[in-house]
């Protein structure tokens, strides 16, 4: 069951016994949505990304016909339908119609550093949409550097134990280092932003809260936990990344700004 596609892609059913997230049944889903944050908007088109890691890239078909079921079927708890215009892979199209080209999908491979020699730096993190993660068992904008970087680490370590090639070297550069890291958060200029969604297994309304804004990391730590931070900002960090939360853009500053 587990094998299937559908399984794979949207119930990431783990092992009992797994040591990728020891206690738990499911583990992060092998895709994640990119798009804008609309806030008490009315658009008639939306225009949106979608990231398949590791062997998912296999199962674009699979993507394609939920989109336009799921179109036929409406979105949200009313049920609005929607028509697919396109699926395009850097501006060319995949699917015509009949046939879905699957020559024409681009990939990047990312790898970790295995770097341990510590540097200083300053990055200035842009949350695009709102990220969230557990602080002393609560979600909270009042996070430190070492709890970021934690974030930031558990991100990875599930997507590359689980969906790629190093799943022997990415658990072990990532380990080591942060407990004696010198870091710190400057210019935080974060803001707390409420979200809810339908779920209509748990027919309930769910609430996908976090920041939203920028701040300033920065310190001593070694090569390898930069080099994490950076992978973030191309897969993203926290909970509900595959909803499109936890977005984040990384950019190196200097000191004095």
């Amino acid at each position: 069951m587990a094998t299937c596609a559908y399984a794979y892609l949207f119930e990431s059913i783990l092992p009992k016994g797994n040591d990728v997230l020891p206690g738990r049944d499911r583990a992060s889903h092998p895709f994640r949505i990119e798009g804008p944050v609309l806030v008490g908007q009315t658009i008639s088109q939306l225009e949106f990304g979608f990231q398949l890691f590791g062997r998912a890239v296999e199962y674009v078909p699979h993507i394609i016909y939920a989109f336009r079921i799921a179109g036929e079927k409406g979105l949200f708890r009313s049920r609005t339908p929607f028509e697919v215009h396109a699926f395009t892979d850097s501006g060319i199209p995949l699917d015509n119609g009949e046939k879905i080209n699957l020559n024409k999908i681009e990939t990047v491979e990312l790898s970790s550093c295995e770097g341990k020699n510590v540097s200083q730096r300053r990055y200035r993190v842009e949350c695009k949409t709102p990220v969230r993660f557990k602080t002393k068992g609560r979600y909270s904008s009042e996070f430190s550097a070492r709890d970021f970087f934690e974030a930031c680490k558990r991100r990875v370590d599930t997507l590359f134990s689980l969906y790629g090639d190093e799943k022997d070297s990415i658990q072990e550069n990532s380990s080591s280092g942060l407990k004696n890291s010198a870091l710190e958060i400057a210019d935080r200029k974060l803001e707390w932003c409420d979200f809810t969604r339908y779920s209509s297994r748990q027919e309930s309304v769910m609430k996908l809260g976090g920041v939203l804004g920028s701040f300033v990391i920065g310190g001593e730590a070694p090569e390898n936990e930069w080099n994490i931070l950076e992978l973030c900002s191309s897969v993203g960090v926290g909970k509900n990344t595959s909803f499109g939360l936890g977005a984040i853009e990384v950019r190196e500053v200097s000191h004095g700004r």
